[in-house]
């Protein structure tokens, strides 16, 4: 509320000798920390069962730190790896893919010179995968997370290729340093190249699933707007 002062707060925090120094695990005890799935998750996987759902979209496992050399990229794809095969038999029963998502860095934490964010590239997911081993699963590429990590898009919906099961369509204007304004707008309301990004969906014969999230551009619109949307989606 009106009482509250962040900047206040923040630099009461810097001053104190008992305020933590970061929040993020080291990268060795993150990794000797390993937890597998939860129990939603399989519960999910049994719901989209229920409800004639046959994609179920993931973000990889998330690491809050910096990661700062090639061979802890490579020990996150690996933890990945080993928390969705535990997920893979549950979802084979259920018959229902497991779609792994593209991602960005979220936590705003790698440096000039670093190693790309994990889960960011064509070759990352396709790697990931490879490591899983089950054709249970796939990919879904967020257009939005690909731009502001600088990707070829129209590329990575050709790399992936029928491995592509689920699109999450949006839009933004890329990395705005130091900001990742991951705005989600409508498709071609931002930066990114939709006009090559349809064309290399028509080149693979893309058919899975065309989700648009356009939910950012619409939280900014007039409350009658959005109320409008709302009343015409549950009425559809």
């Amino acid at each position: 509320n009106e009482t509250f002062d962040q900047a206040d707060l923040l630099w009461a925090m810097k001053q104190s000798e008992e305020a933590p120094s970061t929040a993020c695990p080291s990268p060795q005890s993150y990794l000797d920390a390993y937890q597998g799935p939860e129990e939603v998750f399989f519960h999910s996987l049994e719901a989209c069962r229920l409800l004639g759902c046959r994609e179920l979209v993931f973000h990889p496992v998330f690491y809050p730190g910096r990661v700062e050399s090639a061979q802890l990229r490579g020990e996150l794809t690996d933890y990945n790896a080993r928390w969705f095969r535990e997920l893979v038999p549950a979802a084979v029963e259920q018959g229902v893919y497991l779609d792994i998502e593209n991602t960005f860095d979220y936590a705003k934490v790698q440096l000039p010179g670093d190693p790309a964010t994990p889960f960011t590239a064509a070759a990352d997911m396709l790697d990931l995968l490879a490591r899983i081993g089950s054709p249970q699963c796939a990919l879904c590429l967020d257009t939005g997370h690909a731009h502001i990590a600088a990707q070829d898009i129209p590329g990575m919906v050709l790399a992936f290729g029928e491995r592509l099961r689920v699109l999450h369509l949006n839009d933004n204007f890329g990395a705005i340093s130091p900001i990742y304004s991951d705005i989600h707008t409508f498709p071609g309301f931002g930066s990114a190249d939709f006009p090559g990004i349809f064309a290399a969906l028509r080149q693979t014969g893309y058919a899975g699933v065309l989700n648009i999230e356009p939910g950012g551009f619409l939280n900014q619109m007039p409350l009658p707007v959005r109320d409008a949307a709302m009343l015409r989606r549950y009425y559809e």
